[in-house]
């Protein structure tokens, strides 16, 4: 079942995926981007799912395109409180910040920059900065640092749907019972 996407929509599709297309080494464009066509759900008339978009579209994981959402709301944040990050600056060198509040990524940027090895900011230096900082190793084996991951993407999620949905509450019920269930040690999978 696809729904229609009006003219303007398409038009920001086509411009949106230009973008993706063009800059697919420049993470934080393809990131905003990505959550643009998320947030909006303007993969809806070719797909159920914004996963499928993902990997049918772009050959990418769901997981993967978040992972770019969250690096390119880094980049977002830092650029926000007057920090200009690198334009060729890799992804996955930015990504643990993400598991950290705005002000938290950029005390922890600003400390990396500073005391980086040769002028080198590496994800590794990143990651030593944050437990220098903040106290928290924040490391993706790390199973709590996963678990924070995954449910700010959730929440993400969550907060897209719409006020107006007539089985918001109904959606919010169900997610509620499931954490419920969790929370009792219902299933560990």
């Amino acid at each position: 079942m696809s729904e229609a996407l009006t003219p303007i929509e398409k038009t920001n599709l086509v411009e949106l995926e230009a973008t993706i297309e063009k800059n697919l080494k420049s993470f934080y464009e393809v990131g905003f981007a990505l959550m643009q066509i998320r947030d909006n759900k303007l993969y809806r008339e070719s797909f159920t799912t914004f996963e499928a978009y993902c990997k049918e579209k772009w050959n990418m994981t769901h997981r993967y395109a978040n992972q770019l959402i969250a690096s390119s709301e880094v980049v977002h944040n830092l650029d926000e409180m007057g920090t200009m990050v690198p334009k060729d600056i890799p992804e996955r060198q930015l990504r643990p910040l993400t598991r950290l509040e705005p002000t938290e990524q950029w005390e922890v940027y600003e400390h990396a920059v500073e005391t980086a090895p040769e002028g080198k900011v590496t994800a590794r230096h990143i990651e030593e900065t944050i437990k220098e900082v903040t106290g928290y190793k924040h490391t993706e084996t790390h199973p709590v640092s996963d678990a924070m991951f995954f449910a700010g993407v959730a929440i993400v999620q969550l907060e897209s749907i719409k006020q107006d949905d007539s089985k918001r509450l109904e959606a919010l019920n169900m997610v509620i019972e499931w954490c419920q269930k969790q929370i009792k040690g219902g299933n560990h999978e």
